[in-house]
């Protein structure tokens, strides 16, 4: 799973506890967002934290998702 703009986490903690088999990766840009990311995720495994600005494509070694998610994220003009 992929959550685009995973602000603290949530959303794709709730995810992964629908899916206790999928893996996900967190993107977001803010450094408090960031900050709250790697709290919550800190001794879990399942989910790799990546700093991306959304003013940019995504990196094409994120590879392939069968979930994208994203609950509230809008790149700034």
């Amino acid at each position: 799973m992929l959550d685009i703009g995973a602000g603290d986490g949530r959303l794709l903690q709730l995810l992964l506890l629908k899916c206790p088999n999928a893996d996900g990766i967190a993107l977001d840009f803010s450094p408090i967002m960031f900050g709250k990311l790697r709290e919550r995720y800190s001794n879990n495994n399942r989910v790799e934290i990546i700093e991306h600005n959304l003013n940019n494509p995504l990196p094409s070694v994120l590879g392939e998702f069968d979930v994208i998610v994203s609950s509230f994220a809008i790149p700034l003009p």
